[in-house]
């Protein structure tokens, strides 16, 4: 099994409108896939955790590469793991604005 871990800018800012589209294509993805992890972003960037074995894990990744709303994607790590840390979440989100205004 594979993990991925990269960060990037996003091409605009990402209202709620934006930030529900993505989660909704990544979780039907993730889930058809067999793909976890976790998307964090607060309007400006994006920091995303994808696990999974390696042939969907390249193609999120490709989708993601592809994804005009990305820009200078930044690899911070790419390794083989053993156990999925994200287990079930076909994509968890944490919005820095909605944790920042709970707190």
């Amino acid at each position: 099994m594979r993990q991925i871990f990269y960060v990037s800018k996003s091409a605009g800012m990402v209202d709620q409108a934006a930030l529900d589209a993505i989660v909704h294509r990544s979780r039907h993805n993730n889930a058809l896939d067999g793909v976890t992890g976790v998307l964090w972003v607060d309007g400006d960037s994006f920091a995303q955790v994808i696990e999974g074995d390696d042939r969907p894990v390249d193609d999120a990744m490709a989708r993601i590469r592809a994804d005009a709303r990305h820009q200078d994607i930044t690899l911070l790590h790419d390794r083989t793991i053993f156990e999925r840390q994200f287990g079930s979440w076909d994509m968890q989100v944490r919005d820095a604005k909605v944790e920042k205004d709970a707190v």
